[in-house]
């Protein structure tokens, strides 16, 4: 996928989500690493400012800055970071494959460029900067083709189909644009000058929030180089069990949806079982003549 590396966090007790990983990978023909996520961090650590935070967030954060410490000590020149619940259409390499094609400076060697921080692939929630929208790139893709309006219209507050509309965008076609108010980090690219921006912004030196919305206040400060793709290429999938779907979180009882998001298409995750037992070259069970 023309990345140095796909970093996905999972608490070592989470067989269930690792399982889901190496599936996923396997299937797909990529390689995820595995970085274990965090369930206590001791207090002395943590950067000044006084935010008060959750067991599970502080864990998550601390998740995510190991992700960057892999980047930054293994000199990667790009990486993708996925939360545990990500989930892609199945067609995710021909996506960013058309993604890199459109990115400035991308060649051969660095086919998703280095001009930028950030590339958040899966954020949950936008709002563009409608006094100053910036610059942005369209580009086409042909598997957006059946996400119409209604289903953009699912996301919370419509903002897919509101960001879309503020620029301009026409059919099939998806955008990038700087990010100006990300929400929730399921999927994102960083490159190793941002993995050492918020190593040492959001590790050492302040922390106000949670880390999703210590990366948005960054952007909104313009400490990072932000860019989100709309629409998103991964969501957050639910599993249909509350106590299930965040380590973060209380499990909410009324949360009983299966399934990704409405800007996924095909569903990576939906796939597996098909993958698994409708792919069989020889169906064993019913064969009884091995002669053949």
């Amino acid at each position: 996928m023309g990345l140095g590396a796909i970093l996905m966090a999972i608490l070592p007790d989470r067989t269930d989500q690792i399982d889901t990983a190496s599936l996923m990978s396997s299937y797909l023909d990529i390689e995820i690493t595995i970085i274990d996520g965090v369930t206590t961090v001791l207090e002395k650590t943590r950067p000044p400012g006084g935010a008060k935070l959750k067991k599970g967030q502080i864990g998550c954060w601390r998740a995510h800055m190991n992700m960057m410490r892999y980047i930054v000590d293994h000199r990667l020149e790009t990486a993708l970071i996925l939360e545990a619940d990500v989930d892609w259409d199945i067609r995710i390499k021909d996506q960013l494959e058309e993604l890199g094609k459109h990115m400035p400076g991308a060649s051969k060697t660095r086919p998703y460029g280095l001009e930028w921080d950030m590339i958040y692939t899966g954020t949950f929630l936008h709002y563009a900067d409608g006094e100053n929208l910036g610059p942005v790139i369209r580009y086409y893709d042909k598997t957006v083709e059946s996400l119409d309006d209604s289903r953009c219209d699912k996301m919370d507050g419509g903002w897919v189909a509101s960001d879309l509309q503020a620029y301009q965008t026409q059919k099939n076609q998806r955008i990038i644009h700087r990010a100006y108010s990300p929400y929730a980090t399921t999927g994102y690219m960083v490159t190793l000058e941002g993995a050492r921006r918020i190593l040492y912004q959001l590790g050492l030196n302040q922390q106000t929030a949670a880390v999703d919305l210590d990366f948005l206040e960054a952007h909104h400060r313009r400490e990072l180089n932000g860019l989100v793709v709309v629409p998103p290429l991964m969501q957050q999938w639910k599993t249909g069990d509350a106590a299930k779907n965040s380590d973060i979180e209380a499990p909410n009882p009324a949360e009983v949806v299966v399934g990704s998001g409405p800007c996924i298409i095909q569903s990576m995750r939906a796939s597996l079982h098909d993958r698994a037992f409708n792919k069989s070259g020889v169906d064993w069970i019913d064969r009884t003549d091995l002669t053949r």
